[in-house]
């Protein structure tokens, strides 16, 4: 059990109707725990790796459509054939979430939301989500982020063979590019990628130091976890370009294998610390 949090553990979701339960590791210790209601609305709520919840969230969760939108509602005999919430952590601890919209009905639509940690909108991207336009009716049946802020989601159309034929299905897919990014060339000048090196010393005994390169201004946590991946040291760099980061008072630890772990908007990144007397 993580000591941070409560021995009974984190009631999550207040009673309700619910089903298609769905927990998503949010890549900073935490997780978004989303689900279906009675009468088949998305809402979700996010515990953060202290097992309190997100600011502004709890039990209740909050619905992840945007305002405005009308998501296709299926009675209980049609419900959607992935038993899922279709959303993904995105690289900042936020959600990436997908729903089938009917605003533009007869006209098959997609909407794609990203939301900030406390599912408030991404100010990056449009409050009302991105819009994906199948050829046909579709069935959502994927979105994973794709490290960098955007998306790949995935969906399914049938075709009618005849009565003789039972429907051809096919699997399309497309990916978001973070709207950042969207007809935006590279800066030549910066690196891309979020990029830690390997600690010094290692093994060590009293502290360790890393160099941490940020590919922006987006913040990035720097955590020591042990095996078990709770969190023994924590700090926060901000700014892009080098950085020199370090967790010292090693001594009061167990001796043993531990990861120095960075997440920011640009993904996350990993490497081995070993602790010895």
């Amino acid at each position: 059990m993580d000591p941070a949090w409560p021995p009974g553990g984190v009631l999550a979701v207040a009673t309700d109707a619910l089903w298609g339960i769905t927990v998503i590791p949010d890549g900073l210790g935490g997780a978004h725990v989303l689900w279906y209601t009675g009468n088949n609305q998305e809402r979700g709520t996010h515990v953060l790796a202290s097992g309190q919840f997100a600011p502004g969230l709890d039990s209740t969760g909050v619905l992840l459509p945007a305002p405005g939108s009308k998501p296709f509602v299926r009675t209980p005999v049609g419900r959607p054939f992935v038993p899922y919430v279709i959303a993904d952590a995105a690289p900042n601890g936020g959600l990436v979430f997908a729903w089938p919209d009917t605003a533009l009905s007869p006209t098959p639509s997609v909407r794609v939301r990203w939301l900030q940690s406390n599912y408030t909108a991404d100010p990056s991207e449009p409050a009302e989500g991105r819009l994906i336009l199948p050829s046909s009716f579709a069935d959502l049946c994927g979105l994973h982020s794709d490290g960098i802020g955007g998306a790949f989601v995935a969906w399914v159309t049938y075709t009618d063979r005849g009565p003789s034929y039972p429907y051809l299905a096919q699997i399309q897919m497309t990916r978001l590019l973070p709207s950042s990014l969207v007809g935006v060339p590279p800066h030549s000048g910066r690196i891309s990628t979020l990029a830690i090196s390997a600690p010094r010393p290692n093994p060590a005994r009293d502290a360790v130091a890393l160099d941490l390169t940020l590919p922006d201004d987006s913040p990035a946590r720097v955590e020591l976890l042990d095996v078990a991946g709770r969190v023994q040291r924590s700090q926060l760099v901000v700014g892009a370009g080098p950085h020199s980061v370090g967790f010292d008072r090693l001594g009061s630890l167990p001796p043993g294998l531990y990861f120095a772990r960075a997440a920011a908007r640009a993904g996350a990144r990993s490497v081995r610390v070993v602790v010895s007397r």
